[in-house]
Formats: C-alpha cells, structure tokens, sequence
C-alpha cells in the first residue's frame, strides 16, 4: 500500500490504547498554518485544499455526509468550528463557518487561511450534489481572520467550464 492508497476510513481508526482520541487545536493549527505554509508557500494552499477535497469526496463516498445537516454535525464533533448554510442556490452555496479551527482568533495577515476546510467543504458539497469530474466543486474563501474578519465565509460551486 501506498500513502496515497490511505483513506479517510484508515484515518479515522486510533489503534492507541493510551493516549484520548484527539489531538489538540495548538497542534493543528501548526501543522497547517505554519508547517506546511511556511515551507512550501503557494504550493501549500493547493495541496491543503486538494487534500480537503479528497477528505470531504471520501466522507460522503464512505457514507458519513449524507446531507448539510451530516457535514454541520461532523464539523462540530470533530471540533472544525460551526458551519452554517446562508444561502443555497443551484450550482452554489454560501457557507459560513464560526469558531473556525484554522482562523479564529488570529491577527489580520492579509489573505485568507482555511484551505484545507475550504477543500473538506468543496469535496463533500460537491460528491453529495454528484459533481461532473471534470468540473469538481471548488471553494472561495470570501471571509477569514487573515482578512481580518470574525468569521469564515466560503462560496462553493462547480468549477466553471473554462476553467475545468
């Protein structure tokens, strides 16, 4: 097996028998923010935002999200921050998400930050609405703390035919 071979089911299974089932918000935040951002740069928001789409794809494929109310749920659980839908056309949403695990609370640093989460919701929305893959869902971050908002706010929608 390969490390690309491994899927959200094999992450999902903690075969550690001392230690809790979670890893704390400071170190997420660094693996994300700093680890990745810092040593691959522009690269990173691509390969976090790839990354999240996989994981969002693979939620829905594996049955977990079978609806918004399944991806709000799976958010808060897992502690991401709390996702509300403010607007829902066809071929679009406008997502809002609060308490943002990548953002919320950082100083202003002049462009968006939640690539990954961004990707988890263009993958999930897209794989529940039976994306054309040949035009995957894709997120638009509108609103972060590294804008120097209070919450996040992503529009998600097909990606469209030119740019496919």
């Amino acid at each position: 097996m390969k490390l690309t071979d491994i899927n959200v089911l094999d992450l999902a299974t903690d075969p550690r028998t001392s230690l809790p089932d979670n890893v704390g918000f400071f170190f997420y935040r660094y693996v994300t923010l700093f680890t990745v951002a810092d040593s691959t740069g522009a690269r990173a928001k691509k390969a976090l935002a790839e990354g999240g789409r996989k994981v969002g794809q693979q939620l829905v494929q594996g049955m977990f999200y079978r609806s918004m109310f399944d991806l709000v749920e799976h958010f808060k659980q897992h502690g991401l921050g709390i996702l509300e839908v403010e607007e829902e056309e066809e071929g679009r949403k406008l997502v809002r998400l609060r308490e943002c695990a990548t953002c919320a609370g950082l100083p202003p640093v002049e462009m968006p930050l939640c690539w990954f989460d961004g990707g988890v919701l263009a993958g999930a929305i897209g794989a529940m609405q039976g994306e054309d893959p040949a035009a995957p869902w894709q997120a638009e971050e509108i609103e972060c703390a590294g804008l120097g908002h209070p919450t996040c706010l992503f529009e998600i929608r097909p990606t469209p035919p030119e740019e496919a």
